[in-house]
Order: C-alpha cells, then sequence, then structure tokens
C-alpha cells in the first residue's frame, strides 16, 4: 500500500523553533498499523493537537504520525458513566457531547484543544490536582500499537507495566489508539467561584495549605514582579460546581 506523507515545519505550543518533518495522516486503525508494519525500520512519534510546551512531538530524521483523523467516538455509556474515544480526540469534543449529561471528568486541563492521547503521553493535571491527582486517574484502559504492530490492551489488570509507564511516555511507549475514561456526574454547569488577595508569599501559600476536598478547584495568579514583603502576591481562587437550578 502506498502512504501518502507531508512536509511540514512543525514546534511545539512556543512555536520557539521549527522543524522539518515528513508527517502521515492515517485516517483509521488498519491504516495505522499498516503503516507502522511497514515503516518498522524508521523512527516514530505520534503527535496530536501540538499543545505541549516543549518540542517531544516533532522528528526531523523520521516520521511524526499525526492522529488528528482518529478522532471518532467508540463508546458512549452515560448511565455507567464512561466513554472511549480514539486517540485524536480533543478533550473540547468530549465535553461537547458529555455535558449535555452533566457528564464530566476530573483533572482536565486550562487548554481543551489537548488530545486524549497527548493527555496520557504528558499526563496532565488541572486545577484540581490537589485532591484528583493527574489524568492517569480518569482512565479505565487504554489499547495501543506496540513496536510489533500488534493492537494490545492494558489497564491496572491487564499489562499493568505498560499501562503504569505510559503516562508521562512522551509517546515512546508505543501509539494509543484508544482510551476508555470514567466520567463524573456534576450538578450542574455553573461553578460558584471565591477569590481572595495573598499579599505576599506566605499567605499565598497557607491558602494552598488549606485546600482540602469540600472545593473543587483551586488556582492562584502570582505577581513575579513584585519584591520585598510583596514578593509572589496575587489572588487565589477556590471554586465548586452548583446546581444551575
Amino acid at each position: 500500500k502506498y502512504f501518502l506523507m507531508i512536509n511540514k515545519k512543525l514546534s511545539g505550543w512556543s512555536e520557539y523553533k521549527h522543524f522539518s518533518c515528513d508527517v502521515f495522516f492515517p485516517k483509521d486503525l488498519s491504516e495505522l498499523k499498516i503503516f507502522i508494519e511497514k515503516n518498522a525500520s524508521k523512527k516514530i512519534i505520534t503527535r496530536g493537537h501540538g499543545c505541549s510546551n516543549g518540542d517531544q512531538s516533532v522528528l526531523e530524521n523520521g516520521v511524526v504520525i499525526d492522529v488528528n483523523e482518529l478522532n471518532k467516538v467508540l463508546k458512549y455509556d452515560p448511565t455507567n458513566q464512561i466513554i472511549e474515544v480514539e486517540t485524536g480526540m480533543k478533550l473540547s469534543d468530549i465535553l461537547e457531547l458529555t455535558l449535555k449529561d452533566d457528564l464530566f471528568f476530573p483533572c482536565i486541563p486550562g487548554g481543551l484543544d489537548i488530545t486524549v492521547g497527548g493527555a496520557i503521553a504528558n499526563n496532565i493535571h488541572g486545577k484540581d490536582c490537589f485532591k484528583n491527582g493527574y489524568f492517569e486517574e480518569n482512565v479505565n484502559k487504554i489499547k495501543m500499537i506496540d513496536s510489533e504492530s500488534k493492537l494490545i490492551e492494558i489497564s491496572k489488570n491487564k499489562n499493568s507495566d505498560l499501562f503504569n509507564n505510559i503516562f508521562s511516555s512522551m509517546g515512546l511507549v508505543g501509539i494509543i489508539y484508544s482510551i476508555e475514561l470514567r466520567l463524573k456526574k456534576i450538578p450542574g454547569q455553573l461553578l460558584e467561584v471565591n477569590t481572595k488577595v495573598a499579599k505576599n508569599k506566605n499567605q499565598m501559600e497557607n491558602y494552598f495549605f488549606e485546600l482540602d476536598n469540600k472545593f473543587d478547584y483551586g488556582i492562584a495568579w502570582l505577581d513575579c514582579a513584585a519584591t520585598g514583603k510583596k514578593k509572589l502576591r496575587g489572588i487565589f481562587s477556590v471554586a465548586n460546581f452548583i446546581n444551575e437550578n
């Protein structure tokens, strides 16, 4: 089978430096598996929406597999609060579907253009990480393609070593094809936010130490230009979901 590759200039989110890369765009699982099998001797890295601050999803002397066309919902079960999606689906697209049923997921970052595969490869966190941990806490199981072009399922109970190592792996353990996520019920789509001022670093630290599970989110904005007794002053906010009624 002939595969069309395009040479493109790619960078990380910062766009600090651009690299000349050969990019392949698989349209489905079959095409992805065949491509990997036919190109086993080449260096390969996968790329989602390119939202990483670093340059880990670029490769000059090999092939970048762009997974943005692998963006389908494979299974959605709002009753049991699970959804299975392909690796290239963006978090915003998942929420567009699940929020209609008041279903959300923890560990969600500020930027919703991130793909699910990228969220796993970087093990992202959100403004609730003080209570819910990192993105891996959302994941029931993953289907990935290994170096022999085999599709395997990994979870805490199946191929657990691979499962534990794929988070923060930067795409180096295997190519993620699909992910089953756990969802959670929320009372509504609105948040009640309470914000207070921190006059200095010590007060800001105390606000964070006082965070507990009664809050859904916590975040701070720091004034990094402040000096002396006002060093790292800023504003600190906590938020909770509220019933829209």
